[in-house]
C-alpha cells in the first residue's frame, strides 16, 4: 500500500511537469551515463579516507574499495552507480545499456561487495562516510531492490 505522504508529495507536481522532467532526463541520459561510466573506473585522483593502523597500512583505492574506487571519493562513486541504475530503470532506450550492465555486473558482483561490506563493518571504521556516503549507499540499495 502506498503511504499517504508519498501520494501528497508526488501529487504536488502536475503530470505535465513530471513528463517534462522525464523528457529532459531522456535528452541528457547518454551524456550523464557517459560521465558516470568514465568516473567509476577512474581510480585517480582519489581522496581515500582510510585510518591507517600501522606503517604498512597504505592501501590502494581499488584494494579497499573494489566496487567503489573511482569518482575521486567513495560516496561520489556510490552516487554514480546509483545514477547508472536509475537511468537504466527510467530511460534504457537512450543508453549504452550493454556497456552499463557489464560495468555494473563487475562492480556490484558478490566478491567486490563482500570486500566493501567487510571494510565498512570494521569497528575502526565505524564512522566512515557517515551519514552522506551511507545515504547514497542506501539509495543504491533502494534503487536496485525496487526494480521490477
Amino acid at each position: 500500500m502506498r503511504p499517504e505522504w508519498r501520494t501528497r508529495v508526488t501529487s504536488i507536481s502536475p503530470l505535465h511537469e513530471r513528463q517534462e522532467r522525464r523528457q529532459r532526463l531522456a535528452e541528457h541520459a547518454a551524456e550523464l551515463a557517459g560521465t558516470a561510466l568514465a568516473n567509476i573506473v577512474r581510480e585517480y585522483p582519489n581522496d581515500l579516507r582510510h585510518v591507517m593502523s600501522g606503517a604498512d597500512d597504505r592501501p590502494w583505492p581499488r584494494d579497499v574499495h573494489p566496487s567503489f574506487y573511482g569518482s575521486f571519493d567513495w560516496h561520489s562513486c556510490v552516487e554514480m552507480h546509483w545514477l547508472l541504475v536509475r537511468l537504466l530503470r527510467t530511460v534504457p532506450e537512450r543508453l549504452p545499456e550493454e556497456r552499463i550492465r557489464a560495468t555494473l555486473d563487475r562492480h556490484l558482483a558478490a566478491a567486490p561487495l563482500a570486500v566493501e561490506a567487510a571494510y565498512l563493518s570494521d569497528p575502526e571504521r565505524a564512522i566512515y562516510q557517515r551519514p552522506y556516503g551511507w545515504g547514497w549507499a542506501l539509495w543504491l540499495v533502494h534503487e536496485t531492490a525496487t526494480w521490477d
